[in-house]
């Protein structure tokens, strides 16, 4: 599924699409239903309904794997020290991260996007900010056990530094744990950029964006359900499509 949107997304130049934020269609005021030439209609600008999708799921799911790269690295290096050196740096660490956990986290995030100019940096940078928490708790449950394990007593009796028994012995063993909360940062990353997006605080206009397409369709929900019904089903397909890898991961692990 996810390979499935991300080669129409990455291939939305060579496809035969209108301009995403030009009109399409003399509808100003009045949107087009789908027809053969508009399959998805137009919206009340006229601009096509389907290249806004295409190209709308460019920036999400660029946003969407940035922001769980960015989500899962912090949050590992930050479990990683909590959980192996513990004592007063695991304190100040969780502690932390238990003052983040304590927002939430859509709540949060527009706190801190109210704060700068909207703009795709902005927006990677609050998802990233709010959004590493769950893996660095879940990381550092992970090293605490591990690092009571037997190989690891035995790379300390070897002579092994800490960071090569961090490196070597136990970063490894994390990368089952790491894909599967990717999988799940990412179809959060998703719903916090359309939340965002939806109230004006997400990647500013022209460029298109699924949250923003469905702020916009509130106006014309009765007369014009398409503008609502696409952009939901494609938010809802993208973020079911994480959960199912994450959801595979976890099952292969058992």
């Amino acid at each position: 599924m996810i390979l499935a949107l991300a080669l129409v997304a990455i291939g939305a130049p060579l496809l035969p699409l209108p301009d995403p934020v030009q009109p399409a269609a003399p509808s100003f005021g009045e949107p087009w239903p789908p027809q053969l030439r508009y399959p998805c209609g137009t919206d009340e600008l006229g601009r096509d309904v389907c290249s806004r999708l295409i190209y709308g799921a460019r920036l999400s799911l660029f946003i969407a794997a940035c922001a769980a790269i960015g989500s899962v690295v912090t949050g590992t290096w930050i479990g990683l020290l909590a959980g192996y050196f513990g004592g007063f740096l695991d304190e100040v660490l969780m502690r932390s991260t238990d003052v983040v956990l304590s927002f939430p986290m859509l709540l949060l995030a527009i706190g801190v996007a109210a704060l700068f100019e909207p703009s795709s940096t902005v927006l990677l940078f609050v998802i990233v900010a709010v959004g590493w928490t769950t893996t660095a708790r879940t990381v550092r449950a992970e090293v605490m056990s591990i690092a009571q394990s037997t190989h690891v007593a035995a790379a300390l009796g070897l002579g092994a530094s800490r960071t090569r028994i961090l490196l070597r012995h136990i970063l490894p063993l994390l990368w089952p744990t790491l894909l599967t909360l990717a999988a799940i940062t990412a179809s959060h990353a998703l719903l916090v950029d359309a939340g965002l997006s939806f109230i004006g605080l997400g990647v500013p206009p022209p460029a298109p964006s699924w949250g923003r397409m469905l702020s916009e369709s509130q106006a014309y929900y009765r007369i014009a359900p398409w503008l609502m019904l696409f952009p939901g089903l494609m938010l809802t397909y993208a973020v079911a499509a994480f959960q199912l890898i994450a959801h595979g991961c976890t099952q292969r692990r058992r």
